[in-house]
């Protein structure tokens, strides 16, 4: 087990350690490993797209108050308050590669600039929260219920 499996062992229960040890591309756990460093949340998990993970993240927002049980079987409903619709425009910026020239209109930064700034912001965002993983991918839907990137 190298360094990096060995901090993520630590900071995740054994069933979503044992997910992301089967994850084959190591540039996905890379950036598994650099966030939940990064974002220090309580606990971590992995959804596989299992109908099992599915129901386990439905049930703890609502559990969480983060959704309410309709009617209809299966389907919730999450309500944002109304400061918190659309984008910030103001804030929002494109990262630009290196050396490259856009519309100045535009609200733009340096690619490693606007990386480094934003990892200022989600430094200990997480503290005490739950860090939800899950994948997804365009492509047509596959008739598994597993995700693909466990294969």
């Amino acid at each position: 087990m190298n360094e990096k499996e060995g901090f993520l062992k630590d900071k995740i229960d054994a069933d979503n350690f044992e997910k992301i040890l089967k994850i084959k591309n190591k540039k996905v756990k890379e950036f598994i490993y650099e966030f939940i460093k990064l974002c220090q949340p309580k606990e971590v998990f992995v959804s596989n797209g299992s109908l099992d993970d599915i129901k386990y993240i439905r049930d703890k927002a609502i559990e969480d108050k983060e959704e309410i049980r309709l009617k209809i079987e299966n389907w919730t409903v999450h309500f944002d308050s109304i400061a918190d619709q659309g984008r910030a425009t103001q804030d929002t910026k494109l990262l630009v590669p290196k050396n490259k020239e856009f519309d100045p209109n535009l609200n733009s930064i340096e690619r490693e600039e606007g990386l480094n700034e934003i990892k200022k912001l989600l430094n200990g965002i997480m503290n005490n929260k739950r860090m939800y993983i899950l994948f997804y991918t365009l492509v047509p839907q596959i008739q598994s219920s597993q995700s693909l990137i466990f294969r």
